[in-house]
């Protein structure tokens, strides 16, 4: 899975601007809260109540490096565990596409703010990247199926 093909499902000729089905914009919908809800519990120390959202054997790529299903655990458990980290992340430019009743697609940008070390909150962006999803509906509901996403502008982290 890449960024090309998340962004070319959702930009897909003949679908932007038609008017999305009730079965289109109920996924939608869940999909869009999969995603507030995946930073928001990162932003507020819980990065591990992540792991729920992500269906079995899904992966990502962030910033470049490939993360295997097998990894989603341990990396939101050090992350949660780093109290010195505290972000936020703002969620942006949301377009979503259903290909069909059990495959979702959006893409989005993320601008993530950073608390510097004196603990005063962020007043200029780390960065902002593309993020891509790709979901999958499971008996449990809609969950992230895979992730990428990747700065495109501000500072390396």
């Amino acid at each position: 899975m890449d960024f090309e093909t998340i962004k070319w499902n959702v930009l897909a000729d003949g679908r932007i601007g038609r008017s999305p089905s009730a079965a289109e914009l109920a996924a939608q919908s869940a999909c869009m809260d999969l995603l507030h809800s995946s930073f928001a519990v990162i932003d507020f120390g819980k990065a591990t109540k992540s792991v729920p959202l992500y269906a079995t054997g899904a992966s990502s790529v962030i910033d470049g490096k490939v993360n295997p299903y097998s990894t989603i655990k341990e990396r939101y458990a050090a992350r949660e565990a780093d109290k010195t980290r505290r972000t936020r992340h703002l969620v942006t430019n949301f377009a979503f596409r259903l290909t069909d009743e059990n495959t979702g697609w959006s893409v989005s940008l993320v601008t993530i703010f950073l608390e510097d070390e004196t603990k005063k909150p962020g007043i200029t962006p780390l960065t902002v990247a593309d993020c891509g999803d790709q979901y999958t509906r499971t008996p449990e509901g809609w969950r992230i199926a895979f992730r990428y996403l990747q700065p495109v502008a501000g500072a390396p982290r």
